[in-house]
């Protein structure tokens, strides 16, 4: 018998062809399939062992190389580099919903995002390139990840409360709901004097601190003169340093409570705190929600069973007859191995009709019964699971797992899954000669 690591070596491709699976391992003697997320299509599709070995299904989530905050990322999480195709490098907020596309965007800030676009001087047009990473840390036109969507331009002579903007993504797949060392964040806030606050940046990474103040009035320079903002969050610390800009501001409870935007600094240079807009301005100005979509619903699973029909006619053959079959979804994408069967020593000429009947746990879907004739095996690992006598006197014996070699010929049948209506499917005429 093949020891667990050499059927866990010979099977790792044929696992990793079943949607969802992103690894394959050894834990406490059964095999380790680590898959994105358990679902009843992952655990319906992914045999409960191998030869004899019992299989585990560990949902791991995606396996991505570690990189640095400045990389090129795809997806692209929060707290990565990102900008304006005509400013340096600032900070890719988070995934967020623009309330009147309803897809999802990227939030970051006017200066980051809109090249500090104001109403005095504009700056910015809808559809600009957006950089992943941004100019400073090497992104070029290649690495356009979004077209600039909307923003709040700056009153340079009046109040403002916010500095954002949203950026619509050219492939929704290229955006992570995640932000790097803080999650998926679902929920917003008010900020609250004395409570610790927490951003996670392109480079100062993940930095907490005390909320100082959360009705600041200040003055800031964008390049074109002083702009007023007002109704804004100071954090203490050495909180937020250049490039920084445009991270979503938590709370302890990992709730959204602003956007950060600038930060403080004594005559020689040190870090006094960050500044930030409060959520609640942001997502009213830009007409945005907090979180991620809702799933959707998984398909409801059921008990399927299989009832199929193979004829097999043995024309001076010198060997067995073997017989097995598969479940394909309509792409011919792999679902399960059904139990396959063989004949010992049949009977010269003789016509061999065998019903079979099997049970598995399939979803809504066209699917294909891909039924084989083999003309070798072994049975190493394989599982006698039952037996019949024919009326020639010749013993039929059901197996699974095992080895099936050189594919003598196939046929498919086709059948629908409607559950909870259809509850079996038939398929007959798969018929086989062996000689």
């Amino acid at each position: 018998m093949e020891t667990i690591l050499e059927v866990k070596k010979r099977v790792t491709s044929t696992l990793f062809d079943i949607p969802g699976v992103v690894g394959v391992g050894i834990q406490k003697g059964q095999i380790a399939v680590y898959v994105k997320k358990i679902t009843a299509v992952t655990l319906a599709t992914i045999p409960m062992s191998i030869e004899g070995y019992g299989i585990t299904v560990i949902e791991s989530g995606e396996f991505f190389a570690i990189q640095a905050r400045t990389d090129k990322w795809r997806p692209a999480p929060g707290g990565v580099s990102i900008g304006h195709h005509l400013i340096w490098s600032g900070t890719l907020g988070t995934a967020v919903i623009d309330n009147i596309s309803g897809k999802r965007v990227i939030l970051s800030n006017n200066h980051i995002l809109a090249n500090s676009d104001s109403i005095q001087h504009p700056k910015a047009n809808k559809g600009d390139e957006i950089w992943q990473p941004g100019r400073l840390d090497g992104g070029s036109s290649a690495d356009t990840i979004a077209h600039l969507e909307r923003w709040v331009p700056f009153d340079e002579g009046g109040t403002n409360t916010v500095d954002c903007a949203i950026g619509m993504p050219i492939n929704d797949a290229d955006l992570d709901d995640n932000i790097l060392e803080i999650g998926v964040v679902n929920e917003m806030a008010e900020a609250i004097e004395g409570e610790t606050g927490r951003k996670s940046g392109r480079t100062t990474g993940l930095t907490s601190g005390e909320i100082l103040d959360v009705n600041l009035t200040l003055n800031i320079d964008y390049g074109e003169g002083p702009v007023t903002l007002t109704d804004c969050i100071f954090i203490a610390g050495p909180f937020a340093d250049g490039g920084d800009s445009g991270s979503l501001l938590v709370n302890s409870d990992g709730r959204a409570i602003g956007l950060v935007f600038a930060n403080s600094e004594s005559e020689d240079k040190t870090v006094v705190g960050g500044i930030a807009c409060k959520i609640s301005n942001v997502i009213n100005n830009l007409d945005i929600s907090i979180g991620v979509p809702p799933e959707e619903p998984e398909e409801p699973g059921v008990q399927v069973t299989i009832n199929y029909t193979i004829t097999a006619k043995n024309i001076k053959n010198p060997h067995d007859i073997i017989v097995g079959a598969s479940i394909f979804t309509s792409d011919l994408t792999w679902v399960a191995d059904l139990p396959w069967w063989i004949i010992i020593d049949p009977t010269d000429n003789m016509e061999y009709t065998i019903p079979i009947s099997h049970s598995l746990g399939l979803v809504k879907g066209d699917y294909i019964l891909r039924a084989r004739a083999w003309k070798d095996y072994d049975l190493i690992g394989a599982t006698e699971i039952g037996s019949q006598t024919t009326p020639d006197g010749k013993i039929i014996i059901v197996y699974t797992e095992g080895h099936l070699y050189n594919i003598l010929d196939q046929m498919d049948g086709t059948f629908i899954i409607s559950p909870p209506e259809i509850v079996s499917a038939d398929i007959n005429n798969m018929s086989f000669s062996f000689g």
